[in-house]
């Protein structure tokens, strides 16, 4: 008998969640859709409402300005649906920007090649762009993880290398590092 009403509300609470996820959801007729501009950064979007509205988001924490709706604390590189009550309810899918790489090391280096490693960043992230380049090459290539070994390049030469973050159509470039192969 407990196990038959602990099912019964596992199922009953997933469909609440359901319910309540299609009720967000920006393409049901619950909720039009919003042409509200909006601006991203890594933790926050920041929706254009115009002047002197008094808005609300479902579900999100948020700061009022006079003509934005600022939602914060969320994670890099997601893609969040949101229901904006303004003058009138609807809903959108607002993208947050993914997290910069950090501490790009190398593991091992040779004449021609080299391997190196960085943190995966905070957040959501679909590939990353590696560029590397000098006066003699510029070449760039796609990973999935965050480490690569880049090959065929020429002994004696000092590279820049610059990876970039991917996360649906938005992109954050590190810093510049230099690396260098070693003499043949």
């Amino acid at each position: 008998m407990v196990q038959h009403f602990k099912d019964m509300l596992v199922h009953i609470v997933g469909l609440f969640l359901f319910v309540h996820f299609v009720m967000v959801d920006c393409g049901q007729s619950t909720c039009s859709s919003c042409g509200y501009k909006a601006s991203s950064s890594t933790t926050e979007i920041t929706i254009l409402t115009g002047s002197g509205l008094s808005c609300s988001v479902q579900n999100a924490s948020i700061q009022m300005t006079n003509s934005s709706v600022i939602v914060g604390n969320l994670m890099p590189g997601y893609t969040y649906p949101l229901e904006i009550n303004c003058s009138t309810t609807c809903c959108s899918s607002f993208s947050t920007y993914p997290a910069t790489v950090d501490n790009i090391t190398v593991l091992d280096q040779n004449s021609s090649s080299v391997w190196v490693t960085w943190l995966a960043p905070l957040g959501h992230v679909d590939s990353y762009e590696l560029n590397i380049y000098s006066v003699a090459l510029n070449r760039i290539f796609t990973e999935l993880s965050n480490q690569s070994q880049i090959q065929q390049l020429l002994p004696g030469y000092i590279y820049n290398l610059t990876i970039t973050s991917v996360s649906g159509g938005l992109r954050n470039t590190s810093s510049v590092f230099q690396l260098a192969t070693s003499e043949s």
